[in-house]
């Protein structure tokens, strides 16, 4: 940052990458718990969950900001594009495996 002619982060910044962090991850099991009626629950439905969080959160920011912005290389957006994909199946798939539907008792015909 400094050869950029620019200050570190400041803690504040910190603290709201963090909270856009959890509200990414709020995000993708919200994905998985909205298409999972239709796809089923399990790794499959997931990983699908996880490809649209990563498009949302990663792939179109990075395009974005570092590829067309020309802030940063091309190696180096396609690294981190590639770590935030890891970093978003990992976090899915774990989010997924804690996740419970509330059983809804039956209701009875009258």
């Amino acid at each position: 940052m400094q050869s950029l002619g620019l200050s570190g982060f400041s803690p504040s910044a910190w603290a709201w990458f963090n909270v856009l962090g959890v509200v990414n991850g709020l995000m993708a099991l919200w994905i998985y718990a909205s298409i999972r009626p239709r796809f089923g629950p399990g790794l499959n439905t997931a990983f699908k969950a996880a490809i649209v969080t990563w498009i949302i959160g990663s792939l179109i920011p990075n395009l974005t900001f570092m590829v067309f912005g020309g802030l940063f290389s091309h190696q180096l957006a396609a690294f981190v594009t590639l770590g935030g994909f890891i970093q978003t199946v990992v976090g899915v798939v774990a989010g997924a495996s804690l996740y419970r539907e509330a059983s809804v008792p039956a209701t009875v015909a009258a």
